[in-house]
């Protein structure tokens, strides 16, 4: 749910009727309409809010207004204010967005953050007429990654009509901004413009105070105030009463100026106008009406006659809201400090009472802070923390305990448990553990059963949160005893002991008792939902679906505060997965990872980790480098967090990921190592899927026997769990292991059982896509249920499998997937098998094949083929080597083929030949075409640097490499060839669009070795040594470029590479 934007942040401020109109800033000001950016950057006190605002006032430009506060440091508030502020002047604007954000997570990925971009862009393209929108203090903000990153580019893409006004006290470092200098589009206010000049002065004291100055005095003021707006204008207001010749002996360093010409005003006001600007000091911005309501009538009306008259309070909109200047501010509470010590905290004593009773726990926090009086603030946390926690305020818990002293902490067992549940909320556990047992032992001293009880039920938590369901039980045992003595106890923290038993009992892989005991103790529904208690069950019990549509309904509902692996996005990523929905795993697990970054949640980022690198692992072919980094930096953390349980999952990722590698004794010994993780914790539903994980190692490596074992067991465990996907899992693997050692008996036992429950669950996804724990080849699915159909013709289960994949009785499948590597030397892997080159017998088979392959579109006549390969022989010997190369190639392709069945792989009609276009075969060459071309594509220069990079690394030499070079695959070699250079120079090019030149000059290099007449290459490597400052070497690559041009073509240079070469010499940039 959307709290409700203040609006006295979308109102410019009201100058006050002492502000003064100066020429010089109207005349800079009035660029504003033609400059597509403009930076009004200085510090405090310089007049740059009031400058503009009074600007916009005068010359009624179509304007909105954004004060930003340090509460929108996130990019959501932040846009949903500045949203809010140009819906003052365009109501319809932005609609449909903050509708999908109803739907969308706090932590959006750098695709969303591009995808609402072009959204803002667009929706500012229908705005008729020309706009300038205005943000205030952005310094305030300037820190946040994804607020910096979507204004550079909304001011990159936004329309000629929308002119951006920034106020700042920092200038943003956004690399647009040179380019924006460089076309004349950025206008730049700083603070030598915004200060006084004397002749300024002088029409300010006589125009707006009626006093007159001589130019002794003129020149004076400017000399101790350097033209700083708001000291001039405390001097003048000071000279109303005074005919004070200003005669400061000594210039002051500014601030302390300041504080003396405050004084100066503070001291004309009666005793009890002095009060009451003292007391609203305390706020950093109040209203009329609350002033009223909480200083009583006498104060409002204070508040009235004074608020137009003096430039150091600003009104904040037309809602009547202001707030003092920032450094009068200090002033006001540094002397009330000095006066009255006790007063002060009293005042905020008052202010975080009222707050409380208001539901405000973040003011009334922020006051009881300022008390400076640990068991006021000790009572004010204490009463506020639980609604704090459910706000994800951990750091503001943590930094408020740490204001109580020691004695007066020890004094209160509820500070420790604060303490122990904000700590593992962001997954210091050692922490959290410790300040629990500190609860424990002070509740148990004072006898305080409901401590006692609580202490108990956080360490359990702990144990929950990385489940450790066997340490988490004697806990529960004994927060249910005491809960049960204590007298304050109320029925909704009874209800969330049980919840917690009930969870505990599911990471026992007790599911169904855990089920029944919230049934028999008729739980509330809501309180299943903490936890994700309810999805997590349902995941348990194999209901996928049921638990993903749980939680994405949830998740739109936004408000969900991390708690551990639970958290829905990364619970999320883990059932897609288990389902095949590989990008939305992805998705899900990069939310995760953010989520943990953001909330200071190592353990959520950990598991958001391991996640991303199920979806990556499952999802690639190549490049298992990087979910393979993604599996240790999970690790390390677990490590770090002193978690071991939590490393289970990842040891079961890497050691999949092991398997692909073909590393299969590595594989099991990482296995091994999160079986005993899990059972040393008694959590028998991740065993039993660890256990699935060794079955797919033993059966990649053709251990059957062992493989089955371990199936046996994990299926036992699932029955036990009442998990059907396990149980479906376990039978599909059995099934496999089963088919291959020809035990016909178990084989018909488990595919039964598998195609009945595949079919039942509507798991029919496992035998469609690549799942978590399905086979790492779908081809094991066709022969699988081929094999099925052969032994059980009339099983109607069978037959909808059959007829599901549509399995062709005619056709022989082999079982696995043809993967062909035909950058660099011919390399073929029957699944992930690679074949031995001794075994294709004749060199022919191999030119057989990649010339079907290069036309795999269409059948090529025998004729042809004898023709292009066999050259130099006659027509009988040459038919004769033509049928034993196919013999030797059918071989190869299908070693277990029977002598006269059909070939999978390559099919036949009449006197022609092809490779099957049905035939799972995959290839680099259609990997690397697609990655370059993508890469090549992508106009984000760090996305396409990834593609180009991946692309790059597939590109192990030329075109069927180490064969003789015939005029058969001539023009796929050059053609692959030249792809390659277009990669090379566009990593190039990327690297110089981000200003990574050391990465320019290595590509470019790469490019001229490669090929030296390349003069794109010449140019990158002029502009990046330049960039380096190395002019020297910069002229050098000028001078082999036009020696390479003149050798190679007696050519001259392009016109780009002289004026590239002209940039060099005039040192202009």
């Amino acid at each position: 749910m959307n709290l409700p934007l203040l609006k006295s942040k979308l109102v410019p401020p009201v100058t006050s009727d002492i502000y003064m109109r100066r020429a010089s800033l109207t005349r800079t000001f009035k660029q504003i309409t033609s400059k597509k950016c403009t930076l009004i950057t200085g510090g405090a006190g310089y007049g740059k809010s009031s400058a503009i605002a009074q600007y916009i006032a005068d010359s009624r430009v179509n304007s909105t207004w954004y004060t930003v506060s340090s509460e929108d440091d996130d990019l959501v508030p932040f846009l949903r204010y500045l949203i809010g502020s140009i819906q003052r002047v365009v109501p319809s604007f932005g609609q449909q967005l903050l509708k999908e954000w109803s739907s969308q997570p706090a932590f959006p990925t750098e695709k969303e953050l591009i995808a609402w971009h072009a959204w803002f862009v667009n929706e500012l393209d229908q705005i008729a007429e020309p706009l300038v929108i205005i943000i205030d203090d952005y310094h305030l903000i300037d820190h946040v990654f994804s607020i910096n990153f979507m204004m550079e580019r909304l001011l990159e893409h936004c329309p000629p009509d929308v002119h951006l006004v920034l106020i700042s006290r920092t200038r943003p470092k956004w690399t647009q901004l040179l380019k924006l200098k460089m076309s004349g589009k950025l206008l730049e206010v700083k603070e030598k413009d915004l200060v006084f000049t004397e002749e300024e002065i002088l029409v300010y004291f006589e125009d707006y105070f009626n006093r007159h100055l001589s130019d002794q005095e003129s020149k004076r003021i400017l000399e101790i105030t350097e033209g700083w707006a708001i000291a001039i204008q405390l001097m003048a207001v000071q000279s109303v009463s005074s005919e004070s010749s200003f005669d400061v002996a000594i210039k002051p360093a500014m601030e302390d100026l300041f504080h003396y010409l405050s004084d100066e005003v503070f001291m004309r006001f009666s005793e009890e106008e002095q009060k009451w600007l003292l007391q609203f000091s305390i706020f950093p911005t109040f209203s009329l009406s609350f002033i009223h309501d909480f200083y009583g009538q006498d104060a409002a009306g204070f508040l009235q006659s004074f608020r137009n008259q003096h430039g150091f309070i600003q009104q904040l909109g037309e809602d009547s809201v202001y707030r003092y200047h920032a450094l009068f501010q200090q002033y006001l509470i540094s002397k009330w400090r000095k006066a009255n010590t006790q007063d002060l905290q009293h005042a905020h004593k008052q202010a975080a009472h009222y707050f409380e009773d208001q539901n405000d726990s973040i003011r009334a926090i922020h006051h009881a802070l300022l008390s400076e009086e640990a068991h006021f603030i000790a009572q004010i946390v204490m009463n506020v923390a639980p609604k704090l926690l459910k706000l994800g305020q951990f750091d503001l818990i943590i930094d408020s305990l740490k204001e109580i002293p020691t004695d007066s902490f020890s004094e209160y067992p509820a500070l420790f448990y604060i303490e122990g549940e904000a700590n593992r909320y962001r997954a210091y556990y050692e922490k959290s553990k410790q300040a629990y047992l500190k609860c424990l032992a002070l509740a148990t001293e004072k006898q305080d059963a409901y401590y006692m009880s609580t202490a108990h039920a956080g360490l359990a938590h702990i144990y929950l949160d990385t489940i450790q369901p066997g340490l988490a039980d004697p806990h529960l045992a004994s927060a249910i005893l005491y809960a049960n003595q204590a007298t304050v106890m109320s029925q909704t923290d009874m209800y969330n002991l049980k919840r917690q038993f009930a969870e505990n009992l599911v990471n026992l892989g007790k599911t169904r008792e855990a089920n029944a005991f919230i049934q028999e103790e008729q739980l509330p529904e809501d309180l299943l939902t903490d936890g994700n208690l309810d999805a997590r069950i349902l995941l348990r019990m194999g209901k996928l679906s049921a638990s993903i549509h749980l939680l994405e309904n949830r998740l739109k509902e936004g408000g969900l505060v991390p708690d551990s692996h639970r958290e829905a996005a990364v619970l999320l990523a883990l059932l897609h997965t288990m389902t095949g929905n590989l990008s939305e795993a992805s998705k899900y697990a990069s939310k995760g990872i953010e989520s943990g970054i953001r909330e200071k949640s190592s353990f959520v980022e950990a598991v958001g980790l391991i996640r991303k690198g199920h979806a990556e692992s499952v999802n690639r072919q190549y490049f298992l480098d990087i979910p393979e980094r993604m599996y240790n930096q999970a690790i390390d953390i677990m490590d770090q967090l002193d978690v071991s349980r939590g490393k289970a999952e990842p040891y079961l990722g890497l050691a999949i990921l092991k398997v692909k590698q073909g590393i299969h004794h590595e594989a099991i010994f990482l296995a091994e190592k999160g079986l005993r993780e899990t059972e040393s914790v008694q959590d028998a539903w991740l065993s039993a899927y660890i256990k699935i994980g060794i079955t797919m190692i033993y059966c990649t490596s053709h251990q059957y026997e062992q493989a089955i074992l371990y199936a046996k067991e994990a299926k036992k465990d699932f029955e036990t769990c009442g998990d059907s996907y396990g149980l479906m899992v376990s039978t599909f693997w059995m099934s496999l292991c089963s088919m291959h050692l020809n035990e016909e008996k178990l084989f018909i036992e488990e595919v039964k059982c598998f195609s009945r429950v595949l079919l039942d669950e509507q798991y029919t996804f496992f035998v469609d896509k690549l799942t978590l724990y399905g086979p790492l080849d779908m081809q094991q699915v066709y022969s699988l249920i081929q094999h099925a159909l052969r032994q059980l013709p009339d099983n109607d289960y069978i037959l909808q499998l059959a007829q599901h994949l549509q399995i062709d009785p005619q056709i022989n499948y082999p079982g696995y997937t043809l993967h062909v590597q035909l950058l660099g030397p011919l390399a073929i892997s029957l699944g992930r098998e690679e074949v031995e080159d001794k075994k294709w017998q004749r060199e022919k088979a191999k030119d057989l094949f990649v010339y079907l392959f290069i036309h795999k579109d269409r059948y090529v006549p025998k004729d042809e083929l004898v023709t292009e390969l066999f050259v130099d022989l006659d027509e009988k010997t040459a038919n004769r080597d033509f049928k034993v190369a196919l013999n030797a190639l059918f071989n190869v392709l299908e070693p277990k083929r029977s002598p006269r069945a059909e070939s999978y792989f390559i099919t036949r009609k009449q006197n022609m030949y092809r490779i099957h276009p049905k035939a799972a075969v995959m290839s680099d060459v259609e990997q690397f075409k697609h990655l370059a071309e993508q890469g090549m594509e992508e106009r984000n220069p760090k996305k396409a640097i990834i593609l180009l990079k991946s692309a790059s690394a597939l590109y192990r030499g030329s075109f069927y490499m180490n064969q003789s070079l015939s005029d058969w695959f001539q023009f796929e070699q050059e053609q692959f060839r030249q792809m390659y250079l277009q990669v090379i120079e566009k990593l190039a090019q990327n690297a110089t669009r981000l200003q990574q030149f050391d990465q320019t000059i290595y590509w470019a290099e790469k490019l001229i070795k490669l090929d030296h007449t390349w003069e794109e290459a010449y140019r990158l490597l002029m502009y990046a040594h330049y960039q380096r400052q190395n002019r020297s070497q910069a002229i050098k690559w000028y001078e082999r470029c036009v020696h390479m041009l003149q050798h190679e073509f007696e050519l001259k240079p392009m016109e780009t590479t002289e004026q590239m070469f002209e940039l060099i010499t005039i040192g202009y940039t």
